[in-house]
């Protein structure tokens, strides 16, 4: 599959229609497809398992990256997965692989927040609406094209 079709599937995931209890309108159902559609994208433009040496990879990594990134991406129904300093990882309602990580937008008190609400639910019980922008974050050494800015809303 083509690096623009494959990005065009994961755009159309991304931007269809919600489901109607979320706080994000363009939010589409988190299930392993949608998850897996936008981790398979992002592994390609971060170049995961391919041969950094080849220009032809590098050209397919770079066209990779220009696609998604700054797009805004949305899912609705998540699983809490895990979380740490200023990240929350999430996964499909209906399964736990593969995981998305996602920045919290205010850092660690973004984190702080989210805890406390997704506490009063139960982790059991809990289900995320998570929406962000893709873009580059962690050590700029090591930076990676991931979910940044997220904004978490709990519900059961």
């Amino acid at each position: 599959m083509t690096t623009n079709l494959w990005v065009s599937m994961v755009a159309a995931l991304a931007f269809g229609a919600g489901c109607g209890k979320s706080k994000h309108a363009d939010g589409v159902k988190c299930d392993a497809k949608a998850i897996g559609a936008l981790a398979a994208s992002l592994d390609k433009a971060n170049g995961i398992g391919v041969d950094l040496t080849n220009d032809k990879v590098k050209a397919e990594i770079a066209a990779a990256a220009k696609d998604v990134t700054g797009k805004t991406f949305a899912f609705d129904g998540c699983k809490f997965h895990s979380q740490g300093n200023d990240t929350v990882s999430f996964s499909a309602a209906d399964s736990d692989r593969p995981s998305l990580d996602c920045a919290m937008k205010g850092g660690e008190a973004g984190v702080t927040e989210f805890r406390h609400a997704a506490m009063k639910i139960g982790q059991d019980k809990v289900r995320l609406d998570v929406s962000g922008v893709i873009a580059s974050h962690g050590d700029p050494q090591f930076a990676r094209l991931g979910m940044t800015e997220c904004e978490i809303s709990t519900h059961d």
